[in-house]
């Protein structure tokens, strides 16, 4: 086709083009990023920093919210993996006992 006297290709060409030459898995692109977690990485976990008022994720992703915390605002899946959220609880509390993230 021609445009103003340039050359245009389909955008179709274009993306068979891009296919080919960087291998895309259109298969893989086009699953839910939990169908591509595994069965133990599908949750999430989350805690929250009360120092940073932030919430970290296990995946190393931090959120803020502006009023409240992932539950009131209906996050149900974690933005950075997919995975579902899972509260940890508080990383004071958690460095206070001892204990991991769970991840």
């Amino acid at each position: 086709m021609l445009d103003n006297g340039l050359i245009r290709t389909p955008l179709s060409m274009q993306i068979r083009e891009l296919e080919r030459h960087h291998a895309i898995d259109i298969a893989l692109l086009n699953q839910a990023p939990t169908e591509r977690m595994s069965e133990a990485a599908r949750e999430c976990a989350w805690t929250y920093d009360d120092a940073d008022y932030k919430w970290d994720s296990a995946c190393g992703e931090s959120w803020v919210f502006n009023d409240d915390g992932p539950a009131e605002n209906n996050a149900r899946f974690c933005q950075g993996c997919g995975g579902k959220i899972k509260i940890a609880g508080r990383k004071a509390e958690i460095e206070r006992s001892g204990g991991s993230d769970g991840h």
